[in-house]
């Protein structure tokens, strides 16, 4: 038989030493990673805060222009009073008639920012100058451990940690108070060293039309971050809605770039798409859209990476569901048609129309074939919206319900309320109708309904 052969091996004294070792280094590894974390978590929030930064240096600038007009609320003044400086502790509010609120109106900064974030602006109000910003997360999955809300008894200790010194910066990535957080700041002598681009004001058209809808041209190419703003007032509901123009298509933004400017196309009342009513915007403050009433509409060119003016386009103006529409007295009406889309705002099952017309004037000759041809050119971005096939383009209409239409066909019109239709002697043609529900021009109108001057031709209902 033969011998077995003895084999070497580890043994317990060395595997303790190796398991020793890997346990040190692991540790060392383990440290050295959360130092890493934590410098591009610091690297992040510094990041942020110049945001912020640069977007409330942007807006204070033009406020302070202005003398702070209709402003009361300057937040708190650091002591002593008579500082001139003033600071606002932001958790996600932004006070109404506050400097805070002008610097950072909706859409200067991302709104998980704005209204998601904790961050600390301090700034001087005799000059109009942001002097720091610290900032924290207030939410969120990435780094959620470092997460932390600023408050105003931390104030002293945070502008503490301001600047460039290494041990400052040491302090912002274990900032402990209320937690194990992490503080960005941005300001000091970096602040200085930015030079103020010059913007250009955005040119704009507000179309009422087959859609009511704004044409927005841009030509700031040239400066970092460069973005438009739409703002959209109601005239008599105070309500505002803003849109965010950028590269993002939505249902309602449209965007074509081009290499030295971009143009942008706002919709904001389209009857032949679902949910691109008028009556569906969500207005920004909280106010609801009065459908019927007057929209103003202004755009500003604004950086969000560079300190730049506040460029603003002219101001148009337009009613929101026909060519005009005024009161005459408390409770008549008047609305002028001058095409297919406002005479469908007439049922407020399409326009959810609040008051009631009791005269309506038609101004033009409707044919519901161009009405159609003008749909198709805009929905296949023939004209300013890019390139495409009209002739591709299925066009239907919707009521505020879903009710929809068979493709090309008009939707009548059903009124729960009497008024006079003046068709000034005109005509509407080519109207194709096809549903069992449905008649011909009108569905269905309340007695004492009078139309009169009106010439129907061409029409096709099934």
């Amino acid at each position: 038989m033969s011998k077995l052969k003895k084999r070497d091996g580890f043994t317990l004294a060395e595997m303790l030493i190796v398991v020793a070792i890997i346990i040190i280094l692991s540790a060392v590894a383990f440290i050295n990673v959360q130092r890493y974390q934590r410098s591009l978590g610091q690297l992040e929030r510094d990041g942020i805060a110049k945001e912020i930064f640069v977007a409330a240096q942007n807006h204070l600038t033009a406020v302070y222009g202005e003398g702070y007009l209709g402003i009361t609320d300057f937040g708190t003044e650091e002591l002593p009073v008579g500082s001139g400086i003033y600071y606002y502790v932001v958790n996600g509010t932004l006070p109404e008639n506050s400097v805070l609120g002008q610097m950072l109106p909706v859409g200067a900064i991302d709104d998980t920012v704005r209204a998601g974030g904790s961050f600390i602006i301090r700034y001087q109000k005799d000059t109009g100058l942001v002097l720091d910003v610290f900032y924290c997360s207030k939410s969120g999955a990435q780094q959620s451990v470092f997460n932390h809300l600023l408050s105003a008894g931390e104030y002293t200790t945070v502008k503490d940690l301001a600047g460039e010194d290494p041990d400052k910066k040491d302090a912002r990535r274990t900032y402990r108070a209320g937690g194990n957080s992490i503080v960005g700041w941005y300001g000091g002598a970096q602040a200085v060293t930015l030079h103020a681009k010059k913007l250009n004001a955005p040119k704009i058209e507000i179309v009422n039309a087959e859609k009511l809808y704004v044409d927005i041209e841009d030509t700031n190419f040239g400066v970092e971050g460069a973005l438009i703003r739409l703002i959209v007032k109601g005239v008599d509901s105070k309500a505002e809605v803003v849109y965010l123009l950028d590269t993002t298509y939505s249902d309602r933004v449209k965007v074509i770039g081009g290499v030295q400017k971009r143009n942008f196309t706002v919709i904001l009342d389209d009857v032949t798409t679902f949910g691109m009513h008028f009556a569906n915007i969500t207005s920004d403050n909280g106010i609801a859209f009065k459908p019927g009433e007057d929209i103003e509409v202004q755009a500003v060119a604004y950086s969000s990476k560079e300190l730049a003016n506040l460029a603003y386009s002219t101001k148009n103006s337009a009613n929101s569901l026909f060519a005009d529409y005024a009161a005459l007295s408390e409770t008549d009406y008047i609305a002028h048609i001058s095409n297919m889309r406002h005479l469908e705002n007439l049922d407020k099952d399409i326009s959810n129309l609040k008051t009631s017309v009791t005269t309506a004037e038609q101004t033009e000759d409707l044919s519901w074939t161009k009405f159609r041809e003008k749909i198709r050119d805009i929905e296949s971005n023939k004209e300013s919206y890019g390139t495409g096939d009209p002739e591709s383009v299925t066009v239907c209409e919707y009521d505020l319900n879903g009710r929809e239409t068979a493709d090309g066909c008009y939707m009548p019109i059903s009124t729960d309320y009497a008024f006079e239709y003046k068709g000034m002697n005109h005509s509407i043609s080519d109207v194709e109708v096809d549903g069992p529900q449905y008649g011909g021009l009108f569905e269905s109108t309340k007695s004492g309904t009078t139309i009169k001057d009106l010439e129907l031709l061409d029409f096709s209902v099934t």
